[in-house]
């Protein structure tokens, strides 16, 4: 159990000014340690010691919040994916930002959270979990396509004639996103006034059997139809929450909005205002069994309340010891009175009260930081109720979704958290039954406070295993690049990645057994000084019948001696050989191949700087042979030897080199004008093209054949499956999607 401390004014300071001393310290020539987590204001949440610490309103007040780190990302894509038919996701940072909504679609429970690309940045896209008992974890039954426009809240509806339910997702610029909860297929959008969406309701406010939709702003509250036709609305009468009930003895039902104000949804009238606000979470409930529900409101910081609209006055309180992250009102224990659940903002707890008593119930131990949303179902179908919440996306460190066994205390299940892109997949035997396994691995793990985790899929593209951190949990600028080769010449594929151990360039390479087991079999004997490796290949470079490791550095600090490619002997780790500079200071190569690009009877080591140009290098006497100059974003080597060099650019083109007469004249190109290119497949008169976060089907002259929804930073860079064919897998940012196209 963690020791909690709380600061002084002068023991804030203190810790600010250490924590932003060691993230200066970090990008020396000496490599420095990863800086500690911090909330969103900066500040550091653990001690020096690993005690949790916490801030009293007074400690943060005046202090700015930091605006959302992002990572690059595109704009927005398509709603929707019909191709897709099998999802693997990252969960991101932000779980339960915009709700945790537990649905039942035709009898299998299904969980909706959203995640996010961006530390303290909102919701970016979302996906539904369910729970697989073979496996015992819960797996995406969807994963959506990534939404620029960033997600304030996920509620479910009945807003279509389609049979089931609708999932609503409300965007911050105030569009609406229907999806059909049976297949997740996207209805329609609804655009409203609401820009700068808070709240969001689905609820039959005139009990007319459709629900009607209620957004609000901080200023605005606005009410539209099923169809999304502006009903009515409410000037001035805005609020963070909104929520809506039977709260007093009239007909009608009342709006309750965080500004402190009460509508009567029938007249559209303000029949109320409670001139210090409702706080900034509301839930209704009727907890003292009179047939009307009452308010229940939790102000940011040390209270929860309890309010009867019909007499217009508080009903009681419940002291917390720091700001409230989350409120839920259920039964959770079938005794027939509700339980106000209280998530705590920094580390805390998770507690229940009597609504009727203000007792506490029951209290168990948050392990991260902050609680975003809570919800309670029984989400395995094993007979008990579980409590579920979101946790982490108030400090820069690891954000979890927790399952827990509130009658035991003990957590059932939580989400491994890996930082995307996601890097591959590759498809390989890795443990010698015959047939292939899928491998794809993250950039990093535990918001960047962990190294990458290589995942392996079954050809069905069920999860079979997630290794440990790699590097011994020292890959400090993440893995680059991943590539599945027998080294062992046993048959079966090994697991080779590219990364660092403290910025100095690491090579490892992996086993995978029948019992889901890693093995590390090798690694570099020597590494270079701040040069992190961004490629790997291997191959019998050159001509003497024994394996090379080849790896592609950069440079990470000024310690490091330049951007080269190394080329190691298998058998002994040692380096064999480093060629000369490449490309400028802070360059970095990403591109690596090996193969017969000019008939000499020896192969040749191709290596891309990103955004430069291309060398060329004789495997058995190392000697620089030629450079092709350009603005090299992917690389491949094609066709039959003599092998053509074939490029992605920067600037959306794709392009062909082959060797005639000691150079390598550019033989045809296709320009698709669309931004750099991350990756590209070829095939009989077709290509894959990954640009923007999307991935395309293209002819070489450029018509486009088909097009995936937007998925992230980096989707497309590798598929696997020809353009011909009708079923294969790419990856991006956030997620790894399985396609089907007729």
């Amino acid at each position: 159990m963690f020791h909690r401390v709380l600061l002084s004014t002068l023991g804030v300071a203190v810790l600010a000014a250490s924590a932003a001393s060691a993230a200066a310290g970090s990008t020396g020539v000496q490599a420095g340690h990863r800086t500690p987590p911090t909330n969103e204001y900066a500040l550091p949440v653990l001690d020096a010691w690993g005690g949790r610490i916490t801030y009293s309103r007074d400690q943060l007040a005046g202090l700015p919040a930091l605006t959302p780190e992002r990572r690059p990302r595109p704009a927005d894509g398509a709603s929707f994916d019909a191709s897709a038919v099998g999802w693997y996701s990252a969960f991101g940072s932000g779980i339960g930002l915009s709700n945790i909504v537990v649905a039942d679609n035709a009898g299998q429970t299904e969980v909706l959270v959203g995640g996010s690309t961006s530390t303290f940045g909102p919701d970016n896209y979302w996906h539904a979990l369910s729970y697989a008992p073979a496996a015992g974890t819960y797996k995406d039954v969807f994963v959506s396509p990534y939404l620029a426009a960033g997600i304030a809240r996920i509620e479910l509806g009945e807003v279509d004639a389609n049979p089931g339910q609708e999932i609503l997702v409300g965007r911050d610029d105030g569009r609406i996103e229907v999806y059909a909860l049976a297949d997740k297929a996207w209805i329609r959008q609804i655009v409203t006034a609401a820009t700068g969406l808070k709240g969001l309701e689905v609820v039959d406010l005139d009990g007319g059997g459709a629900d009607e939709i209620v957004v609000t702003t901080t200023s605005n509250l606005y009410v539209y139809s099923a169809a999304g036709t502006l009903l009515w609305q409410a000037p001035g009468v805005g609020g963070y929450d909104v929520v809506a009930g039977q709260m007093d003895a009239d007909g009608a039902l009342e709006i309750a909005v965080t500004s402190g104000k009460v509508v009567d949804a029938a007249t559209h009238a303000v029949q109320w205002t409670w001139g210090a606000g409702f706080g900034a979470r509301l839930e209704t409930a009727d907890i003292d069994s009179d047939g009307k529900q009452e308010l229940i409101a939790a102000d940011p910081w040390y209270f929860v309340w309890a309010f009867d609209v019909d007499t217009q006055l508080p009903k009681w309180s419940i002291s917390t010891p720091q700001d409230v992250g989350a409120i839920h009102v259920t039964d959770i224990d079938g005794d027939g009175v509700q339980e106000v659940l209280i998530g705590d903002g920094q580390w805390g707890d998770v507690k229940a009260y009597d609504a009727v008593t203000q007792a506490l119930e029951w209290s168990i131990d948050n392990p991260e930081h902050g609680v975003t949303d809570i919800a309670v179902a029984d989400v395995d179908a094993d007979g008990t109720t579980e409590l579920l919440w979101g946790s982490g996306a108030t400090s820069t460190g690891v954000d979890r979704l927790y399952v827990v066994d509130w009658t035991t205390e003990q957590f059932e299940w939580q989400n491994i958290h890996l930082d995307g892109p996601f890097v591959g997949p590759e498809k390989a035997d890795l443990d010698g039954d015959g047939v292939p396994e899928i491998v794809a691995a993250s950039w990093e793990s535990d918001s960047g406070y962990s190294s990458s985790r290589i995942l392996v899929f079954d050809e069905l593209f069920n999860l079979r295993a997630i290794s440990p951190p790699i590097v011994g949990n020292f890959a400090w600028t993440g893995l680059h690049d991943l590539r599945l080769r027998d080294v062992d010449g046993d048959g079966s594929a090994e697991i080779l990645v590219a990364a660092d151990h403290l910025y100095d360039g690491v090579i490892e390479v992996y086993g995978f057994d029948a019992s889901n087991s890693f093995t590390l079999k090798w690694t570099n004997a020597t590494r270079p000084s701040g040069a992190p490796f961004h490629s790997v290949e291997v191959a019998d470079v050159d001509g003497d019948g024994a394996l090379e490791i080849v790896g592609g550095g950069g440079r990470e600090h000024t310690g490091a001696l330049g951007v080269f490619i190394y080329v190691y002997d298998y058998a002994t780790a040692a380096e064999e050989w480093h060629s000369l500079q490449m490309g400028g200071y802070w360059d970095k190569i990403t591109g690596l191949q090996v193969g017969n690009t000019d008939l000499d009877g020896s192969l040749e080591i191709v290596g891309m700087v990103y955004g430069g140009d291309t060398y060329v290098f004789d495997g058995t006497s190392k000697q620089l042979q030629a450079i092709v100059f350009g603005t090299g974003s992917a690389l491949k080597l094609a066709g039959a030897a003599p092998e053509k060099i074939v490029l992605g650019n920067a600037g959306g083109a794709i392009e062909a080199y082959r060797y005639e007469q000691g150079s390598y004249p550019q033989i045809w190109q296709h320009d698709y004008g669309a931004g750099p290119v991350d990756g590209f497949g070829l095939g009989s008169g077709e290509l894959w093209l990954g640009t923007g976060g999307t991935l395309r089907r293209v002819t070489r002259p450029g018509a486009t054949l088909w097009q995936s929804a937007t998925y992230g930073t980096t989707f497309g860079a590798r598929t696997l499956g020809e353009p011909m064919s009708g079923r294969f897998l790419s990856a991006g940012s956030y997620c790894i999607v399985d396609f089907e196209v007729d």
